[in-house]
């Protein structure tokens, strides 16, 4: 009986050993960016198009739940002006990679390094970002603040109305 045993443990161990885990990743994707804040903010507010500016992370339930939103308006006013630059709050590739295959985003892939810069950064405009995710705010072509929505007071029909209101 005890070498039925070894044996069971043996086979035990040699099948475990045999499995597959999922290899973690340490990569971003590829064409996402690490950019100062600065420069991030810069392009947000760059004069010529409607800009949809959004902060979010991938273990943000409110995140989860808005991106997919933000696609959908992405791809309909696309043709109309507007771009959509979304900064992305996470750390940890893994993280990112495993939203990416639950919500594939039709935008540019952009993470701010430092993370800390960013609440200054968004201040120099005169939005309320304080590090409180997510946060969407619009932009005219200009390059003016129009509205802003922190902590994830963003909803689909206020972003068409006021989307609506500068295309």
């Amino acid at each position: 009986m005890l070498r039925d045993r070894r044996t069971h443990l043996l086979a035990l161990f040699f099948l475990l050993a045999a499995c597959k885990h999922p290899a973690k990743t340490k990569e971003w994707p590829a064409g996402m960016t690490a950019e100062p804040a600065e420069q991030v903010v810069a392009r947000v507010r760059a004069p010529g198009a409607v800009t949809l500016f959004v902060v979010y992370a991938s273990w943000c339930t409110s995140c989860r739940k808005e991106l997919p939103m933000i696609g959908e308006l992405s791809a309909a006013y696309a043709k109309k002006g507007m771009r959509v630059v979304a900064i992305s709050t996470d750390e940890d590739p893994q993280d990112f990679a495993e939203m990416l295959a639950d919500h594939p985003m039709p935008f540019p892939l952009v993470r701010v390094s430092p993370q800390g810069s960013l609440p200054a950064a968004v201040k120099s405009y005169g939005g309320t970002y304080h590090g409180v995710i997510p946060y969407t705010a619009l932009f005219d072509r200009s390059g003016a603040l129009v509205k802003e929505w922190p902590e994830g007071d963003a909803t689909k029909p206020a972003l068409e109305a006021a989307l609506a209101s500068i295309l």
